[in-house]
């Protein structure tokens, strides 16, 4: 019975200090989920799908997100 009570307190333990880590880190992705971030990688060789994501991408930065570009 001393066992069983024992483990009840340690997983009790366990569990109530980690989710104040657990609420942190979630504000934490929140507010980086108000950003967004384009990279642009490419080697020298650049195939016709590679420009065409790229154009792609283009269009829709500067179409629906213009006010956000000007910014920054």
């Amino acid at each position: 019975m001393k066992k069983l009570s024992a483990f009840v307190v340690i997983v009790s333990l366990v569990l109530f200090s980690c989710k104040d880590k657990a609420q942190t880190e979630k504000t934490v992705n929140e507010k980086a989920a108000n950003k967004i971030e384009v990279i642009d990688f490419h080697s020298t060789h650049r195939c016709m799908t590679c420009k065409a994501i790229e154009a792609n991408t283009k269009y829709t930065l500067y179409t629906y997100f213009a006010s956000e570009l000007k910014n920054n």
